[in-house]
């Protein structure tokens, strides 16, 4: 069938099929893509909708006074349409999340968490003295305080401080969009050459169970640098670690270097 001028998609066409495709991109997408996201629809009726619209008008003009030949401009209405949803549906998946930080190597030196009390009670007042004058506050905090407060989380939670030679490094992610929702990943062994200092939780202080020199791998976990330190990892600003294990059937998992 032979297309004349007049079967030529005009502007108010390219508008609506732009602005409804992509609004509609943009407010169902996120809620198929991400079933949790209570803030999905207002991408479609913020952002992509009126993005929509915009573009529609720009290409439809464009194309009107390029005097485009019908077919290939109905082509490139659907076409060019379709490709927005593509990449609106690529743009709101989530990148998974960094769920923790994977080290491996030698372990060098294991001591209680007892031999850092003076330095992080000095640390923690020094930073609260600080933080509550940044604040036009009376700091409450004394070193009395922060010493009460390490004894009762060290009674507590135990532990021991262990120093890795850290020889191999990888980063553990989680999925969250739909189709890969709770699903482990880890990144590639990288290769680095330091030391990494960190907490490790357990009912008392025996290193005898850390033998030094062993090839030991960790999971590191926790928020360092917070404010108030409730637990004795945050108190010290050391990361809490837990032994390493991988599912073989992980993906990127391989044997522990």
């Amino acid at each position: 069938m032979t297309l004349t001028a007049q079967d030529r998609p005009q502007v108010r066409e390219w508008i609506f099929v732009f602005g409804c495709v992509w609004f509609l991109a943009g407010f169902i997408g996120p809620m198929i893509v991400v079933p949790s996201a209570n803030q999905g629809p207002m991408v479609g009726i913020f952002i992509t909708g009126p993005l929509g619209v915009v573009t529609g008008a720009v290409l439809g003009g464009l194309s009107v006074l390029s005097k485009a030949e019908p077919r290939l401009a109905r082509r490139l209405l659907y076409g060019l349409a379709g490709a927005g949803v593509i990449a609106i549906v690529y743009f709101v998946t989530p990148s998974p999340r960094k769920e923790a930080d994977i080290v491996a190597g030698t372990l060098e030196a294991c001591r209680s968490p007892a031999t850092l009390r003076a330095e992080t009670v000095a640390r923690m007042q020094s930073f609260s003295e600080r933080q509550f004058a940044s604040w036009g506050k009376p700091n409450p905090w004394t070193r009395d305080a922060w010493e009460e407060r390490f004894d009762e989380l060290l009674a507590t939670e135990g532990g021991v401080i262990l120093t890795l030679h850290t020889t191999r490094i990888a980063a553990e992610y989680r999925g969250k969009s739909r189709w890969d929702d709770g699903r482990m990943t880890l990144s590639p062994w990288s290769v680095v050459e330091r030391r990494d200092t960190f907490y490790v939780p357990g009912p008392s202080s025996d290193c005898r169970v850390h033998p030094v020199g062993a090839p030991v791998g960790y999971r590191l976990r926790g928020l360092v640098n917070i404010w108030e330190p409730r637990s004795l990892p945050e108190l010290m600003n050391l990361y809490r670690a837990e032994p390493a294990a991988f599912d073989s059937g992980m993906p990127g998992a391989g044997p522990m270097p």
